[in-house]
């Protein structure tokens, strides 16, 4: 934020702040996931998600996410999953890339 240049503000001061945010087509979310199922890690954010490789068992990969806003309905995807793709959204502490899980997904 540029320093307004008829108030003098200094750390500490309480203010009232008031931000509109541009929306586009291009940071419209697709989807809202619960918070808990995104993740961050040096890399930028993710989110496991599992593919069907036969009946009843699926493969867990991870995929790069592009967040948006937080909500009470959890956060803004903004880019990196697609339809009909299958979120883990918990447990993810005990999951990793490859792992075969028992999957019942249509």
């Amino acid at each position: 934020m540029k320093a307004p240049k008829n108030i003098i503000l200094l750390p500490g001061m309480t203010a009232r702040v008031r931000s509109e945010r541009q929306i586009t087509e291009q940071s419209e979310a697709n989807y809202i996931l619960p918070v808990r199922a995104v993740l961050k890690n040096s890399d930028g954010n993710y989110v496991f998600i599992v593919n069907a490789i036969d009946l009843g068992r699926g493969r867990i990969s991870r995929k790069a996410v592009t967040i948006g806003e937080f909500s009470q309905l959890g956060i803004e995807i903004l880019s990196g999953i697609e339809q009909g793709e299958h979120v883990v959204t918990a447990g993810m502490s005990k999951v990793s890339e490859g792992m075969l899980v028992r999957f019942d997904g249509e």
